[in-house]
């Protein structure tokens, strides 16, 4: 297969798994029933040496935004923010109260401080998905490790006559684990969250005649906080400057969560911008040292 052949075959797969990663995110039902929590995917930028600056960002879905960045400043040491933004609307069929329509809204930032320590394959060339050597990815294990507090709020209203509306402020605090290997057809990642979530303030307006309603508030404030895990698995393939991925979530499920009366699986599908490769922002002496001893 000669060069250009060889370009053609690998953006051609690159094309079709971002057709499959985006008929994954949108037949996923993802906010449907997301009413007082939605998770996130956690801190899967992969930060692996000193100055590594990256972007990610969901594709967006039926009401869906979340985007990420993070920094290293120096070796091991690895900071990133997080900003999600969901909103749904549902008619009769497919909320549980028979109210004529109900309309979810909610946001949450994410700080989050972590370490990571990357081992190389030894005598092994980067990922060939382009022949030009600085677009490749190295290959190798990371592993990294998070801690991080996000604050926000989500707001429900349920049509009914009168209208009945609820606001609650949260709090949440998480610690997580991941391992992410690249080889030569991509990255797989998985990563382990340990969460409490904290109802701190809310404010519900309207008569909370309806025993479903009423059930939820009381089970938030006799569960509050409330504290599970979540895993996440993302594959994503493409170059060093920037990738596409695919991954799903799931929570661990619990019976004093119910009145949270969300979803155990979400899936998604986005893009990974490394923006010190894109603006050359790296020490290039750096890159050179790192790619030493790895060959063609």
């Amino acid at each position: 297969m000669n060069t250009e052949n060889y370009k053609c075959y690998k953006m051609n797969r690159i094309i079709r798994f971002l057709i499959l990663a985006l008929a994954l995110a949108s037949s996923s039902d993802n906010l449907d029933a997301q009413r007082y929590y939605f998770p996130n995917e956690g801190d899967m930028l992969m930060l692996a040496d000193k100055g590594d600056i990256k972007l990610s960002s969901v594709f967006p879905g039926e009401g869906l935004y979340t985007t990420q960045i993070g920094y290293s400043p120096v070796k091991y040491l690895s900071v990133s923010g997080t900003f999600l933004s969901s909103r749904f609307d549902s008619g009769i069929d497919s909320n549980p109260f028979g109210f004529s329509q109900t309309s979810y809204k909610g946001h949450n930032f994410t700080g989050s401080v972590g370490g990571y320590y990357m081992i190389k394959m030894k005598n092994t060339a980067p990922t060939k998905l382009f022949i030009s050597r600085n677009v490749t990815l190295e290959q190798g294990f990371l592993f990294d490790l998070y801690a991080g507090y996000s604050f926000g709020e989500v707001h429900n209203t349920y049509s009914k006559d009168p209208n009945i509306y609820s606001r609650f402020k949260t709090g949440r605090t998480h610690i997580q684990a991941g391992v992410h290997w690249t080889f030569r057809l991509g990255t797989l990642s998985y990563t382990f969250r340990y969460i409490n979530l904290d109802f701190k303030k809310g404010k519900v307006e309207g008569e909370l005649n309806e025993p479903q309603l009423f059930d939820i508030f009381d089970g938030i404030q006799a569960n509050d906080p409330f504290n599970f895990t979540e895993s996440s698995f993302r594959y994503q393939i493409g170059i060093r400057q920037v990738r596409i991925y695919t991954g799903m979530t799931f929570r661990k499920a619990r019976e004093n969560m119910v009145p949270l009366d969300e979803r155990q699986v979400i899936v998604t599908a986005g893009l990974v911008f490394e923006l010190d490769e894109i603006f050359g922002k790296k020490n290039v002496a750096e890159q050179v040292s790192d790619d030493e001893g790895i060959s063609d």
